[in-house]
């Protein structure tokens, strides 16, 4: 026999045979004690549902079919603009200009070595480690 504790809930599997009627029996969990009435038995879970066979479902009439939609609304995408032209001019304009401002800097840089060590000393290491250094030449 299944019996709950009212006081906690607590649940218990007893045999029929220990429990004698009008018997008091004692909860292990709060200690409260009361006179065991069967439990109901436990609702199936949801596990015993999905493993027992399901109802067949009622059958439904066929959907209606749609009614045709208007001309405008088969139109989904709108007419987009042509793309602008690319811009392969710009774009090459600016490259070389980068590559061109670098190229100035890195002979700026070693042309007045001497004087970007004189005015920032710990520049010298780099130029060291480039073989630029003046005692490197």
């Amino acid at each position: 026999m299944r019996i709950v504790c009212p006081s906690c809930n607590a649940e218990y599997q007893v045999p029929d045979a220990r429990l004698a009627p009008g018997r008091v029996v004692r909860c292990a969990q709060c200690s409260t004690g009361w006179t065991p009435v069967p439990a109901p038995p436990p609702e199936p879970s949801p596990v015993h549902e999905l493993l027992s066979e399901p109802e067949p479902e009622p059958e439904l009439p066929p959907p209606e079919p749609l009614p045709p939609a208007p001309e405008a609304l088969t139109r989904l995408v709108p007419d987009l603009p042509p793309a602008p032209p690319r811009r392969d001019k710009a774009l090459l304009a600016a490259w070389l200009l980068s590559v061109m401002l670098l190229g100035v800097a890195g002979w700026a840089a070693y042309t007045y070595r001497a004087s970007i060590m004189h005015a920032w000393p710990a520049s010298e290491r780099a130029y060291a480690l480039l073989h630029l250094a003046p005692g490197h030449e």
